[in-house]
């Protein structure tokens, strides 16, 4: 298990999975398609709140993804801060691929956590990534 820490947020990534780059953890490839966690950053919208930031976002995975369904959206809480987490699938190139977002508001902006992998190696990798995501913690308040 390794610590990474960043101005604003630090977590823990189990071996063998690899940091790269800023927001990405990568699990070994073997064959098809690798499981991932790809964290990004978001401003919201003025006026904008948590829940039609989520909203708007489904929408728009719901025009972009083949055969996109919501298997379920729930309330969580990340480092004691409420936050928003849906369940997916939809079918890539790779065949089915099983999709966890978890969103989490930050002042004026929200962090985003897409673990992706495909159906048959999915319970595995989220239960993975339910762990890297329950160690993260905010080291500063966002700017």
């Amino acid at each position: 298990m390794t610590r990474h820490a960043f101005d604003e947020i630090a977590f823990d990534a189990p071996d063998p999975y690899t940091f790269v780059g800023i927001v990405r953890l990568r699990g070994e490839g073997g064959e098809g398609f690798a499981p991932n966690l790809v964290m990004t950053r978001d401003r919201l919208r003025p006026n904008e709140t948590l829940q039609t930031y989520v909203d708007r976002q489904l929408v728009d995975l719901a025009k972009k993804l083949k055969r996109f369904i919501i298997r379920e959206r729930s309330e969580v809480s990340v480092a004691g801060i409420a936050s928003h987490q849906i369940s997916c699938t939809w079918h890539g190139s790779s065949g089915q691929i099983d999709q966890m977002i978890t969103i989490v508001p930050r002042a004026t902006m929200v962090l985003s956590f897409t673990a992706s992998a495909a159906k048959n190696k999915s319970a595995e990798a989220f239960a993975t990534f339910r762990g890297v995501i329950e160690s993260v913690s905010f080291v500063a308040e966002p700017g």
